[in-house]
Order: C-alpha cells, then structure tokens, then sequence
C-alpha cells in the first residue's frame, strides 16, 4: 500500500477516530474515490495469477532466445 495513493496506512489500526477520519474523508470526497480506487484495483492487477504467468512465459522465453543466440555464437 502507498499511503494516500492506493489506500491509507494507519500508525494503529485499532485507532477507531483514525479509520472513522478516512471512512468520512472518502465518503466527501469523490475525486479521491475515484483516483484511490483505480490505484488500487491497478495494484491488485499486479498480484493476480494471469499478470504473474504473462511474467513467467515472457521470462521464459527470453531465457530461450538467449540460449538460441549462445547455441548460435558458438
């Protein structure tokens, strides 16, 4: 979490006034919602099994192609 980008990160989160102050704050403020919202869900993006096996197959295959070029130089 990026504090004030993609959420808030509170000191304690037993501190009721404290999340009662952002509740509200989110609550008055749209511009914000919309903005901390799309961060967030992009965030999330970041960490579902779909992103993460594009990374490994692409990974893989510049693995391969290098491999290919050595296989070639040699």
């Amino acid at each position: 979490i990026e504090d004030g980008t993609n959420g808030w990160v509170l000191e304690d989160p037993d501190d009721a006034e404290a999340i009662v102050k952002r509740v509200l704050q989110l609550a008055a403020d749209e511009p914000l919602r919309q903005r901390m919202g799309a961060a967030a869900r992009a965030t999330a993006e970041k960490y579902t099994w779909d992103h993460h096996f594009s990374r490994m197959l692409a990974l893989y295959d510049e693995v391969a192609a290098a491999k290919k070029r050595q296989a070639v130089a040699r």
